[in-house]
């Protein structure tokens, strides 16, 4: 579900670049990096990076390859106006496993 971001601060753009920043351009739940290709384990708990073409490989090979684009996560439900300290960059998985 594509985002709505009337509903966001007209500043979001910049927010966005600052919690990544701080967070090392990196998921604060389990550490993966921005912008890379990755496998994970069944489970989910581990993850291996992939140079392009193994993952290519890997995905026409039946692996699930995921590309990693972190997302910033409200930390307080609702309140889109939040402070830096109560936003984290997330990659996409570990965002769905907080918003449950």
């Amino acid at each position: 579900m594509p985002c709505d971001y009337s509903q966001y601060p007209s500043d979001w753009k910049e927010r966005r670049e600052r919690i990544l920043e701080r967070d090392g351009h990196k998921c604060k739940s389990c550490g993966v990096p921005n912008h890379i290709f990755i496998t994970r384990t069944r489970d989910g708990s581990q993850w291996y990076e992939l140079d392009p073409m193994e993952a290519e490989t890997a995905a026409l090979e039946g692996e699930k390859v995921t590309k990693v684009v972190l997302t910033i996560a409200h930390l307080d439900r609702g309140d889109k106006d939040c402070p830096d300290d109560r936003l984290a960059a997330l990659c996409q998985r570990c965002h769905l496993l907080y918003d449950i």
